[in-house]
C-alpha cells in the first residue's frame, strides 16, 4: 500500500515514474554492473520497500533528480 492508501504494483510505479521523468529508452534499458535487472527498476523497488511510505515521494524525486543531473 502506498500514500494514497491503494495498491500498487511495482511495475506500474516504475512506468509512471519513467514517463513522468521523461526517460529515455537508453536511460530506461541501462543495466545494473551485474547485468541482471535494470538500474531504473532497481531503484525505484529498492527505495519503495526501504523507505516508510511517508518519505517514499521525497526520496524518489531526489534520487531521480540528482541521477538526471549526472547524465
Amino acid at each position: 500500500m502506498d500514500e494514497d492508501g491503494k495498491e500498487h504494483s511495482n511495475r506500474n510505479l516504475i512506468d509512471q515514474l519513467a514517463q513522468e521523468f521523461s526517460l529515455t529508452d537508453a536511460e530506461r534499458r541501462e543495466r545494473l554492473p551485474s547485468g541482471e535487472q535494470l538500474v531504473f527498476d532497481n531503484r525505484v523497488s529498492k527505495r519503495r520497500t526501504t523507505t516508510p511510505p511517508r518519505r517514499r515521494t521525497q526520496t524518489r524525486l531526489r534520487t531521480i533528480r540528482r541521477r538526471q543531473r549526472s547524465c
